[in-house]
């Protein structure tokens, strides 16, 4: 799919499958609360889920998982056969044992790595996103409230700034034919903004899960299995991220977290951050991303921003790829934030790039001069 001309314009935010046969309408625009919250929050976390797979990768890569998935599986292989010894069972038979002791080994290990990646690391900081700046992006990204009130028969909207102060931040959502399929926020806060995700330690994973209308025949088969497998589900998350957050509960009272954990440290002047870049999983490798982060740079320039700066994680490679590669985004250190999770914090010199950006349009400019020249000297001469 080519990237046509950005265009400014509403959206309608009904979720559709990438157009087909025909020149899609691309468009970017500020994000609006009442329209986009839902929609954005589902770019967000689609995108993060789509990271299962590098999650899976990076501990696969690991020495002490290995270790401790052959370690288990030999144990099971060695003692199981040896305590059903007494039944005097065949030698056929116990081969088939052993066989599936080796099966059952590899699959449930990739299964126990799938299950605490989704569960325990891509959930986890979905999560921390919503209990922080997307789950009020109107407020913190663009600075105001807005409030629904009644006077006499009519429904008024008012909006009310953020008290505090007053800053550049921005966000945008990135629209193809009237679709929300994408976004991008920019922080320009002076201030340190505090982490509120461990006000709230609960995991999502460790609360009753909410009914949902099922969308298939209950009575059919797959329906029955489905929800089988649903409930197990729910049941082995319930016991062990509850078991994970007692855990954390008796730490932290001998390990308390400060009263201010920060989340955003504060910007100078001239500095902002790019956050929460999003593409919806369907919309992806078609250069929409590269819309959004120009959008921003553009942004940043306009507003005398002379440092932009962006992290990534240890599952956000491709993203890492674009901004270092295509942007020129600069690495200025890697930081362990956990056992097998990293961030890597990247900057860019937007007056350099602004003035990289002009130097290549005048070339492109000039080719295009010089084509066209060619071309009339060859049409005379004929």
């Amino acid at each position: 799919m080519s990237t046509p001309e950005v265009t400014v314009g509403k959206g309608k935010n009904i979720p559709t499958q990438p157009p087909q046969g025909k020149e899609p309408q691309v468009a970017i625009r500020t994000y609006s609360q009442r329209v986009d919250q839902r929609f954005v929050q589902y770019a967000f976390y689609s995108t993060y889920l789509n990271l299962v797979p590098e999650g899976i990768y990076a501990r696969l890569k690991s020495p002490s998982i290995i270790i401790f998935w052959l370690m288990a599986s030999t144990f099971a292989y060695i003692e199981i056969p040896k305590a059903i010894l007494h039944l005097e069972l065949s030698g056929k038979f116990m081969l088939g044992i052993k066989i599936f002791l080796v099966i059952a080994s590899i699959a449930l290990g990739l299964v126990a790595i799938i299950w605490y990646v989704d569960k325990m690391v891509i959930s986890a900081r979905i999560e921390h996103g919503l209990a922080n700046d997307m789950g009020d992006i109107q407020q913190f990204y663009l600075g105001f409230n807005t409030e629904e009130t009644v006077e006499g028969d009519k429904k008024v909207t008012k909006v009310k700034p953020v008290e505090g102060e007053k800053n550049d931040s921005h966000f945008w959502v990135l629209t193809v034919d009237d679709n929300v399929v994408g976004c991008i926020g920019l922080n320009h806060s002076q201030v340190d903004k505090l982490d509120k995700y461990y006000a709230e330690p609960i995991k999502a994973a460790a609360k009753t899960p909410e009914t949902v209308e099922p969308a298939v025949d209950e009575s059919s088969w797959l329906f029955k299995v489905f929800s089988a497998v649903a409930k197990v589900d729910d049941l082995i998350s319930f016991c062990v991220v509850s078991g994970h957050n007692a855990a954390i509960g008796l730490y932290r009272k001998v390990v308390p977290l400060p009263d201010n954990v920060v989340l955003f440290k504060a910007h100078k002047k001239n500095e902002a951050s790019l956050q929460r870049l999003a593409i919806k999983t369907e919309y992806q490798n078609h250069g929409l991303a590269s819309i959004l982060i120009k959008r921003a740079i553009l942004w940043a320039h306009q507003h005398k921003i002379e440092y932009l700066f962006a992290t990534t994680d240890e599952l956000q490679k491709h993203a890492a790829t674009i901004l270092s590669t295509k942007y020129g985004f600069q690495k200025v250190e890697v930081k362990k934030t956990g056992y097998y999770s990293r961030e890597t914090l990247w900057r860019l010199d937007v007056n350099e790039w602004i003035e990289k950006s002009l130097k290549e349009k005048e070339q492109e400019a000039q080719q295009n001069e010089n084509g066209k020249s060619q071309k009339a000297t060859s049409s005379s001469k004929k």
